[in-house]
């Protein structure tokens, strides 16, 4: 059964299936017998042509070959589409919504003066349509989200060109432009960049034809650094001269905290560097000398059972104020160094550090960052047991290492002590 591929009522050849093509197929601008020319682009063809003396208008027109089996065939289909009338000072026409690849004939007539003129063929021109490069990206956005490092963002261009986009590519403004690149992805994060530094970046485009031209800039961004109210990362250098370990995405409530419900990471004290001898130091929990059981040692501490992220400071400040001696059986050894830990970064002391929660020890494990380590050492937390049977005497200490586990451990013990802070 003979049939033609259907494009706006009339069936044409699909792209991609050209064969038994002609001599005179168009690959850009080629010349028609009767002077007239056409000019393939995506998905369409320009018909061009002179001025017909004593033409009261044109027609144009086109039509694709017949398929048969899905291939095509010699033989044109019958009807002509189009049959645009033109004013006498039209010299062009532009056919769209054609298949790229595909042969299609497009047919020049001109009309006469006279009322019963008939229309006269001037011209048929054989073309293909052939892809181009595609559009431009729009609608480009830039998000600074970490030290030197930008994401953005972009949406596809109106027209491909014909041709399936294969990738793309971004570029930041400046002496020291970097770049980020995709095989189709609308983002991608660009770093490398200056903190400080304001950036504007574009988005090309490409095909198998090409790139296409750079997109309208995006906004100006300019990355700052973690330690200067940019977007943190876990591995950044923190605001208080630590590394951050801690970083949610999502505000949370450090209770007692200068950020307080609206605290975004936590950092841990660097190692070396937080105590003398760049070596974290061990101390005791709650202060005693192994033969007399010291108060803090042996007492329920008020306060200082919280285990969730969030409640290490509040556990720290409930420690300090029931164990206030700065030594001996009346003292908080492990909390008290790290809330006196103060830290000058910039010329500016850094306050408001405590000792972690069992959770925010975790986490600080999980992180692998800060200098503690993966060889396996405990670490005391600001957490008391819960259970009634073992509050008094004992509290949670994290096994920080390749063997991962808290532990209930006695006050008296003496564990590797190190700070954290909330920011």
């Amino acid at each position: 059964m003979t049939r033609v591929l259907g494009l706006s009522g009339v069936r044409f050849l699909l792209a991609g299936v050209l064969g038994l093509a002609l001599a005179a197929c168009f690959v850009g601008r080629a010349e028609a017998a009767s002077g007239a020319s056409v000019v393939a682009g995506d998905r369409a063809l320009t018909l061009k042509w002179s001025a017909v003396k004593g033409a009261a208008g044109y027609r144009v027109s086109w039509r694709g070959r017949v398929l048969k089996g899905g291939k095509p065939t010699a033989a044109w289909s019958k009807k002509w589409l189009g049959l645009k009338v033109l004013n006498p000072s039209v010299f062009s026409y532009k056919v769209t919504g054609l298949a790229n690849g595909a042969q299609y004939q497009l047919r020049l007539e001109s009309k006469a003066k006279a009322k019963k003129s008939r229309w006269v063929a001037h011209s048929t021109s054989v073309a293909s349509p052939k892809a181009v490069r595609p559009g431009a990206p729009t609608s480009v956005l830039a998000t600074s989200v970490g030290q030197g490092r930008v994401t953005v963002s972009w949406k596809a261009p109106v027209s491909n060109g014909g041709s399936a986009i294969t990738g793309y590519t971004v570029r930041a403004s400046g002496a020291d432009s970097q770049a980020c690149a995709t095989n189709g992805a609308l983002s991608c994060s660009v770093a490398g960049l200056a903190n400080g530094t304001a950036y504007t970046f574009t988005v090309v485009a490409t095909n198998a034809i090409g790139n296409s031209g750079a997109s309208a800039a995006s906004g100006v961004v300019t990355p700052a650094s973690c330690a200067t109210g940019g977007v943190c990362v876990v591995g950044d250098s923190g605001p208080g001269g630590g590394t951050v370990f801690y970083a949610p995405g999502a505000a949370f409530t450090e209770a007692g905290t200068s950020c307080f419900e609206s605290c975004l990471y936590l950092e841990v004290a660097p190692a070396p560097g937080w105590s003398s001898g760049g070596v974290d130091p061990e101390y005791q929990w709650g202060g005693g000398n192994g033969t007399v059981l010291g108060s803090c040692s042996n007492w329920n501490i008020s306060g200082a059972t919280g285990t969730a992220i969030g409640s290490g400071f509040a556990n720290t400040a409930a420690l300090i104020t029931a164990c206030p001696d700065s030594n001996g059986n009346g003292s908080a050894p492990a909390a008290r160094a790290a809330w006196t830990y103060l830290p000058t970064v910039g010329g500016v002391s850094i306050p408001g550090w405590f000792l972690p929660s069992k959770d925010e020890a975790m986490e600080l494990d999980k992180s692998d960052v800060g200098g503690v380590g993966k060889l396996g050492n405990d670490y005391w937390t600001s957490s008391q047991v819960g259970t009634p049977s073992f509050e008094a005497n004992y509290a949670w200490e994290q096994w920080i290492g390749f063997l991962t586990y808290s532990l209930a451990d006695h006050k008296q013990q003496s564990f590797h002590v190190r700070p954290i802070r909330a920011f």
